[in-house]
């Protein structure tokens, strides 16, 4: 199992499953599921991205910045998310890491989790601008516990994302985000083979 996702996943009770589904108006089985496929697609992402040397100096400025307390303070970013406090700049730190992330390719991530949890596409986006700040928390925790250098960061994440891709039966991560929007293959399907492998039992 994926070191990160479990850190998320043991700040994550089921009164804040309950909040966040509240935020998003569905429920906590759907909001379970969309964090499920969300969590693991996240941390694949940022461990392409930290194949390149800009990229991995890119998710070091980004987990040191704002994000990098938000796993310590998840209570104050479920507030924010929820409307309370500075939501605004809640959404907004979320949005700045998806568009570091995942790119032009956000649609198509958001449509493959939609149909893997039964949510709508609008909402995908909104779960996942909660959820990357905690993504880019879990590894500022870690590497500060660590004291991982640079070059340990990028092969920590790069092993997160091989650990996450050999839970679900192959690389559907890295065919999602590759994928020219052909079609030539079943995200739904993939999502849900080995999702339970990857995040454990709740």
């Amino acid at each position: 199992m994926s070191n990160l996702i479990e850190m998320i996943r043991t700040q994550l009770s089921e009164e804040q499953i309950n909040t966040l589904s509240s935020r998003l108006g569905t429920s906590p089985e759907q909001t379970q599921s969309a964090i499920q496929a969300a969590l693991p697609t996240l941390i694949g992402a940022l461990g392409r991205q930290a194949e390149t040397p800009d990229g991995l100096q890119q998710i070091q400025a980004l987990s040191s910045g704002q994000a990098g307390g938000m796993l310590d303070n998840l209570g104050g970013l479920l507030n924010m998310a929820t409307g309370g406090g500075n939501a605004k700049g809640s959404q907004s730190m979320g949005e700045t890491i998806l568009g570091q992330l995942l790119g032009g390719k956000r649609d198509r991530v958001h449509d493959a989790i939609g149909k893997s949890s039964g949510i709508g596409s609008s909402q995908v986006g909104d779960l996942l601008s909660m959820l990357a700040p905690m993504v880019l928390g879990a590894v500022n925790q870690k590497q500060k516990t660590s004291g991982m250098g640079s070059s340990d960061l990028g092969g920590m994440l790069r092993q997160e994302r091989d650990s996450v891709e050999q839970s679900t039966g192959g690389s559907f991560i890295g065919r999602m985000l590759d994928q020219d929007g052909d079609g030539d293959f079943d995200m739904t399907d993939l999502f849900k083979f080995g999702m339970k492998q990857v995040m454990g039992k709740k």
